[in-house]
C-alpha cells in the first residue's frame, strides 16, 4: 500500500526536479568538463520536454485518482441502498484493490429489485423492511 502512494511521489520529484547529481571526483585520464550556453530554441525544447512528461504523469495520477473517488462514492451508495452492513469495509476494499475490489463487491451484493422510498425518495431493496436512509417502514 505504501509503496502503491510512495512510488508515483518519488517518480513525480525525481521527474520534475531531476535525479540527483552524483559526486564528481577527480579523474587524472579525463579533462574537465566543459559547459556551454543553451541557445533561445534549445532552451525551449528542453522545457517542452521536460513540462510534456510532467503534465502526462499530472494527468494521468489526477484520472487514477478520480477513478478510485468515484468508484468509493458508488460503492457506498450502493451498499447502503442494498442495507449491506459493512458500508465502510466495502468501501476500503474498492479503494485499496481498485478494479478487483469493485468485481468482488458485484459479485458478493445483495441482488435485487431498488425502488424509491416514498419517505425520504432514496433508493431501497424491494426486501428490506425498513429504509436504510430514512429508517421508515
Amino acid at each position: 500500500m505504501a509503496l502503491r502512494i510512495l512510488f508515483p511521489a518519488i517518480f513525480g520529484f525525481f521527474l520534475f526536479f531531476g535525479s540527483p547529481a552524483p559526486a564528481q571526483q577527480e579523474s587524472p585520464s579525463l579533462p574537465p568538463l566543459q559547459h556551454h550556453e543553451l541557445t533561445p530554441e534549445e532552451q525551449q525544447q528542453a522545457c517542452a520536454a521536460c513540462g510534456g512528461g510532467m503534465m502526462i504523469l499530472l494527468v494521468f495520477v489526477l484520472l487514477v485518482i478520480g477513478l478510485k473517488v468515484f468508484m468509493a462514492v458508488w460503492v457506498a451508495r450502493d451498499a447502503k441502498s442494498r442495507g449491506v452492513p459493512d458500508v465502510a469495509l466495502w468501501v476500503l476494499l474498492t479503494v485499496f484493490l481498485n478494479l478487483i475490489g469493485l468485481i468482488i463487491y458485484l459479485c458478493t451484493r445483495p441482488s435485487g429489485d431498488l425502488r424509491q422510498c416514498p419517505h425520504c425518495r432514496g433508493k431501497r431493496m424491494v426486501t428490506l423492511p425498513i429504509c436504510p436512509h430514512c429508517r421508515n417502514p
